[in-house]
């Protein structure tokens, strides 16, 4: 059972105040799954025909997304795994989606955790612990969806920190975004015979305060990817898609996430 621990009195966004969760998480072994053994979205999130093109991680900054893969135990139904993306933002962080790290209506919770930046057919740019994940405590009692985001705090490898290895990349609070052209990549389990990073460039078919509604196929384990501007800058991430097929859905950098973001990510 994980203890939790409160930082701080409290973090305030707009009108809302959350208290910050973390959690601490042990070493872990990494076998890659794939479909078989990690529940994914074999057609959910494609819109029509999969638009998606095999990602060149040379070039950046796809180096900077991350393969998440979570090692989790259902109270008294045994064990389970979360397969999710996420991005370097910082020497030592990752951001990516709550729901890959727990989920209060599955009762769902941590015994391990790794993350690879650059992953592709098994290999990569080194396989970092997890050391700790932050998420909001309104996300953490109520699953909030607007605050559907966390940071992960990663361990060195071989002596190096992720963002020594990998370039971080930027957090740009999102304005109006509706009508404009964006990109995002994240990892597949479903492509058995080519793993690695997918992606494609789409369009913001409409927005709220907090969400992105788009025209771009991803999947299950693409949750928690970021969603790039022009300048590879991040304006939100992957969070899933609707139920029909139609659109893939993301939360915008908005003040809330952009101050919680800056909360922690000196810690």
């Amino acid at each position: 059972m994980k203890k939790w621990k409160t930082y701080g009195s409290a973090i305030v966004f707009m009108v809302l105040v959350a208290m910050l969760q973390t959690s601490a998480i042990g070493e872990a072994s990494f076998v890659l799954p794939v479909s078989k053994k990690v529940p994914a979205a074999q057609s959910g999130g494609i819109i029509g025909k999969d638009d998606r093109q095999k990602i060149d991680l040379r070039k950046q900054p796809y180096g900077s997304i991350v393969y998440v893969y979570v090692g989790s135990k259902l109270k008294g139904k045994g064990d389970y795994a979360s397969a999710c993306s996420g991005t370097v933002i910082a020497k030592d962080k990752v951001l990516t989606s709550a729901v890959c790290l727990e989920n209060i209506n599955t009762q769902k919770t941590f015994t391990k955790g790794v993350v690879v930046p650059g992953y592709n057919n098994g290999g990569g740019y080194g396989l970092y612990n997890i050391k700790t994940y932050y998420v909001t405590g309104y996300w953490h009692r109520y699953a909030f969806y607007p605050e559907n985001f966390a940071v992960l705090k990663i361990e060195k490898y071989k002596g190096k920190n992720i963002g020594d290895v990998v370039k971080p990349l930027s957090i740009k609070k999102a304005g109006k975004m509706k009508g404009t052209i964006v990109k995002n990549a994240g990892y597949s389990t479903t492509r058995e015979k080519d793993p690695g990073q997918w992606g494609m460039q789409g369009k913001i078919l409409n927005e709220t305060v907090d969400e992105l509604m788009m025209n771009i196929d991803v999947e299950l384990s693409q949750i928690g990817s970021p969603i790039l501007n022009r300048s590879n800058e991040i304006n939100g991430i992957v969070v899933g898609y609707t139920y029909n097929s139609t659109m893939s859905l993301g939360l915008k950098v908005n003040d809330q996430m952009e101050s919680f973001v800056k909360s922690v990510i000196k810690k």
